[in-house]
Order: structure tokens, then C-alpha cells, then sequence
């Protein structure tokens, strides 16, 4: 049995049936994979820091790939991560590339430089 439901996101309404599995395969995912791809902060159980089940093939476009942990990656709910690398800054687009970006920025996020400061 499938359930229908709406995603609102910018003035986009769109609707889509999810697979009744999908709230458990979800959270069977994040078990596992509870930290952002990109930018790398983790799950802390607080509401305020969502991470997101990204389809990296979105459901739209291969209802069959709805359920797969192939393709899946998590992304956490800043706009810089989801929005950006996720969908490429586009809800309507998504990122043939997302693993590798994130890869990429996950890389730049942890080796950033700081300027030493001094305490004058």
C-alpha cells in the first residue's frame, strides 16, 4: 500500500506517493549514516538539526530506486548542504555529482584555515 502526500518547498507544490516502507527504511539509514556528507556535523537527537535522506537519483524520476541504500546519502537540513549540494541550489534540480561534491567539501570544511588571532 502507498501513501500520498504533498512537498512544499519554495511556493513548489508537488506531489509524489511514498512507499509505506520508506519511514522505517529511513530511519534504518540513519542508524548508520548519521552525519552530513558535506559539511559533516552529526545527529544530536535535538530537533533543531534535522539530517535529511537525499536521493541522489530522485523518486520522481526512478520510483524504483525509492528504497535503495545505494541511493541514498545523508545531508543535513542547511541549505548550504541539501539545497546546494544536494539539488544544486534548485528544489526542481538535483546533483548527478552529490557524492563526489560532498566529498570534495566535507575535505574543505575540515582542513579550512583560520587566521591565528593574537589578544591585544
Amino acid at each position: 500500500m502507498m501513501s500520498a502526500g504533498v512537498l512544499i518547498r519554495e511556493h513548489i507544490v508537488k506531489r509524489f506517493t511514498r512507499s509505506k516502507d520508506w519511514p522505517r527504511v529511513r530511519k534504518a539509514w540513519l542508524v548508520h549514516h548519521n552525519t552530513c556528507a558535506s559539511c559533516g556535523k552529526k545527529s544530536t537527537g535535538l530537533r533543531k538539526f534535522f539530517l535529511c535522506v537525499h536521493h541522489k537519483v530522485p523518486v520522481h524520476i526512478a520510483p524504483e530506486l525509492e528504497l535503495v541504500f545505494s541511493n541514498f546519502i545523508t545531508l543535513c537540513s542547511n541549505p548550504r548542504c541539501h539545497l546546494d549540494k544536494g539539488h544544486l541550489g534548485d528544489w526542481k534540480s538535483w546533483n548527478k555529482d552529490v557524492e563526489k561534491d560532498c566529498k570534495v567539501w566535507l575535505k574543505k570544511y575540515k582542513n579550512r584555515p583560520y587566521k591565528n588571532r593574537r589578544d591585544t
